[in-house]
């Protein structure tokens, strides 16, 4: 947070035997640019832990963002309306990215669950 960047994280540790020094140490940037897959990013309006127009900078340009009015950090996990609010975004996303007319990863961990729990 403090760099505004995505990157390693730093824990100002560093080890007994160092070629460098302190100030020229610096973590390393995630390649968020390089991600193909669909991110589909569910933020609250109140996030006082996210600065939404910086991070969205740093993240692809098929990113999409959706705010979700009165929500703070962690309301998105433990929010009361999550039922309402979080997880039909999540199940809409999923369906616009994997069809159930197409064979995919969610259909497959299905049957093998099913498959588990039936005992066959």
């Amino acid at each position: 947070m403090r760099n505004a960047a995505f990157q390693m994280y730093d824990d100002d540790v560093l080890s007994p035997i160092s070629l460098t020094s302190v100030s020229s140490y610096r973590p390393a940037r995630f390649p968020t640019r390089n991600i193909v897959t669909p991110i589909v990013l569910l933020y609250g309006d109140r996030d006082s832990l996210v600065h939404i127009e910086t991070m969205l900078a740093q993240l692809p340009e098929h990113t999409v963002a959706k705010a979700l009015h009165t929500y703070e950090h962690l309301d998105i996990l433990w929010g009361k309306d999550v039922h309402k609010d979080v997880i039909p975004e999540v199940l809409q996303a999923l369906e616009f990215y994997y069809p159930n007319d197409e064979p995919n990863a969610l259909q497959a961990c299905d049957d093998s669950t099913s498959t588990t729990m039936n005992g066959q």
